[in-house]
């Protein structure tokens, strides 16, 4: 079997998921050979080939072995995705010499320390009425690194044989940004052995973290996410648009400005196009109508505002965004921007505006942020979904 050097086809370092160019490339060549091949990636690092459309087709092809290097992660990806689609392939992961004698040094350091953590939560671990609690709030006051985490996932089995619901109760211990993803990991390790966890805290933002990590897909890829929002949206869907921070630093989540928002704006989401980078890569945009929140207000409400003054109008502007920049609702994350449904259970983000009552009067009043959104788009003759917006209301008022 021929070995193919990728990096003599591709001759950078990195190889992503987004990169069709490369793909391609990697595609032809192993197109061109008259027998199966070693794609070997020496010196080129792959980052989850399993979400580029090409990646499928080279490896259904004659791309039969995949040789990496220190990408145990990656290695596994490839093994799960070769699976599922049923596609026989070897994957080899190469460790090279001086990881492997790091390897044992942190092996023996880490042991001890997994064993101390362990003997430290075994001591407030118990079951009540069938359902298991670990009380880590009385022993750690900080999650802030790997051992404490996966110290939890370790001590679940040992401690609780037989019950099939653990709760992970936190309090207000202080979770690091890179602690959220091992917390979920746990959750789904103890769902495969039929175990139910539920992590609990009383920190408002870090049950906001919680349940994103819990819902929401990361470091998907382009087609993936194209793939969700072409089943999700619907033909001028009202919603919300958050805008992240401008910043080089990403959160856990990818997002720039580790997440603050800078500005939400009301939004009407009108179509997915698809388009090329400069380098022929596929590339697809979401093209919304963003609204201004300074003037986003009824009519009425604007001129009893300003002494009877006629609304100039609200101002929009029609942006084209690349939903690799995305997330979308709780399906996934994106870096620079977030799409939400506009429904909320905190009564204190209403918008306060004049109502007209049926008696004449006018008076002012606290609504819900799609009912602020219903009133307005009526009132300038915006076209949006009724249906998905009276749903956000309902669901609004239900909480």
């Amino acid at each position: 079997m021929k070995v193919l050097n990728v990096k003599d086809v591709y001759p950078y370092d990195t190889l992503s998921a987004s990169n069709d160019n490369g793909w391609k490339r990697v595609l032809a060549a192993v197109s061109e050979e008259n027998e199966d091949v070693v794609l070997d990636f020496k010196d080129l690092l792959v980052t989850d080939p399993w979400n580029n459309r090409f990646f499928l087709s080279v490896i259904r092809g004659k791309g039969k072995v995949i040789r990496l290097y220190d990408s145990e992660d990656t290695a596994t990806g490839i093994k799960g995705f070769s699976l599922l689609n049923n596609v026989k392939i070897s994957v080899e992961n190469i460790k090279s010499e001086s990881l492997k004698v790091r390897d044992s040094v942190e092996d023996s350091r880490l042991n001890a320390a997994y064993e101390r953590k362990i003997n430290i939560l075994k001591k407030v671990c118990r079951v009540e009425n069938g359902v298991g609690y670990i009380k880590v709030f009385e022993v750690f006051e900080n999650l802030g690194n790997v051992e404490t985490v996966e110290s939890i996932g370790k001590v679940i089995p040992i401690m609780f044989e037989g019950v099939k619901l653990v709760k992970v109760e936190l309090g207000h211990a202080t979770i690091q940004e890179n602690m959220y993803k091992l917390l979920m990991n746990i959750v789904k390790e103890q769902k495969n052995r039929g175990v139910q966890v539920k992590i609990v805290s009383e920190d408002t933002k870090n049950k906001s973290n919680i349940q994103i990590y819990k819902d929401m897909k990361i470091n998907i890829g382009r087609d993936e996410k194209y793939k969700i929002l072409k089943d999700k949206l619907v033909p001028n869907m009202p919603v919300m648009i958050s805008t992240f921070r401008r910043s080089k630093s990403l959160d856990e989540l990818g997002r720039e400005g580790e997440g603050k928002e800078i500005a939400i704006n009301p939004a009407v989401i009108k179509k997915i196009i698809e388009t090329e980078d400069r380098e022929g890569n596929t590339v697809y945009k979401l093209v919304v109508d963003l609204y201004k929140a300074s003037n986003f207000v009824s009519k009425l409400s604007y001129a009893w505002d300003n002494d009877g003054g006629k609304h100039p109008g609200i101002s929009k502007i029609t942006q084209e965004i690349n939903i690799m920049d995305l997330g979308f609702m709780n399906e996934f994350v994106g870096r620079r921007r977030h799409v939400y449904g506009p429904v909320h259970s905190d009564r204190s983000l209403g918008i306060e505006m004049y109502v007209g009552a049926e008696n004449g009067s006018v008076n002012k009043v606290k609504m819900a942020i799609p009912e602020c959104m219903r009133i307005v788009f009526d009132d300038f003759g915006v076209e949006y979904d009724r249906d998905f917006l009276n749903e956000c209301i309902e669901r609004t008022r239900e909480l």
